[in-house]
């Protein structure tokens, strides 16, 4: 019976076999690496688009406030401009009948043939001479 003897170099063509598998295994890590870095990057730029159309929008929406601020504070000032009128007006008919009065008392108090050469109101007080 014959032996049969390998004389071939198997522990090369078998490290051979281990080396381009370790390779092909490299390249497919780097390229899922890539693809995985890939989506990431796209993912992480359409939020900061997404950010920025906020932030545009809150922009807007708040000169669009500012300008409602403004027209409001106008607003307040003219109608306390308006009140402030208002208030003359009421002090001036409510003194009407003041004034009616005091004239009314300064013709019965004055004796017959005496003049009144001022009737001058400063406020609530009156100077006669």
């Amino acid at each position: 019976m014959t032996t049969m003897i390998n004389l071939l170099p198997w522990r090369e063509e078998r490290r051979k076999q281990r080396q381009h598998e370790f390779i092909a295994m490299l390249a497919f890590a780097a390229l899922l690496a890539g693809l995985i870095f890939w989506l990431w990057k796209g993912m992480v730029e359409g939020q900061i688009a997404d950010q920025q159309t906020r932030n545009n929008h809150i922009q807007s929406e708040i000169a669009k406030l500012d300008t409602q601020i403004k027209e409001i504070n106008e607003l307040q000032r003219r109608r306390d401009q308006l009140v402030a009128r208002m208030k003359v007006i009421q002090e001036l008919q409510g003194n009407r009948p003041t004034i009616v009065y005091v004239f009314d008392q300064l013709v019965r108090t004055l004796p017959e043939g005496v003049y009144y050469t001022l009737v001058e109101r400063t406020g609530d007080s009156y100077r006669i001479e």
